[in-house]
């Protein structure tokens, strides 16, 4: 659950930063980088959903990051690319 987090107003993080997440199955389908397991993927995808078209009340207060021309963040740590959010 993001808020016991104690992440403030303006703070920033990654689906991988919730130790429930991060600790879901990886897939390797290339020698030279993971791909998240299904679940994990559709878990990632719902709550990017939820986020964007605000569908659940409980996350109200967090936000998609965006960069300074105004497109979607994403931390590539890892050979991976992960949506940034914004506690708001």
């Amino acid at each position: 659950y993001i808020q016991s987090n104690n992440l403030q107003s303006g703070d920033k993080f990654t689906l991988r930063d919730i130790p429930y997440y991060e600790n879901l199955s990886f897939t390797t389908v290339n020698g030279t980088h993971a791909v998240p397991a299904g679940i994990r993927a559709r878990l990632g995808r719902s709550f990017n959903e939820d986020i964007r078209f605000k569908k659940t009340p409980k996350f109200s207060n967090i936000k998609r990051a965006v960069t300074k021309s105004g497109k979607p963040a994403f931390s590539k740590a890892n050979n991976t690319s992960a949506a940034i959010y914004e506690i708001i």
